[in-house]
């Protein structure tokens, strides 16, 4: 079951997140996409969550090699 109020902030593995598709209109990440083993499987997660048209919004100082597009 998932919790049905708001929460103000939640520790998980960003790789398995513990949510159904489509279930949030906002993921948001500060200074931690550097910090996982596997950015791309984090990210894909967090798209999985996503709703349509939903925004992934990362903040991120460190230099980026690759397009993520």
């Amino acid at each position: 079951s998932f919790p049905t109020r708001r929460s103000s902030d939640l520790q998980c593995d960003a790789e398995k997140l513990p949510f159904p598709d489509d279930w949030f209109d906002c993921v948001t990440v500060a200074f931690g996409l550097r910090n996982m083993t596997h950015k791309d499987a984090a990210l894909a997660e967090m798209r999985r969550v996503l709703r349509p048209g939903g925004r992934l919004l990362v903040l991120e100082f460190s230099q980026v090699w690759k397009p993520l597009a």
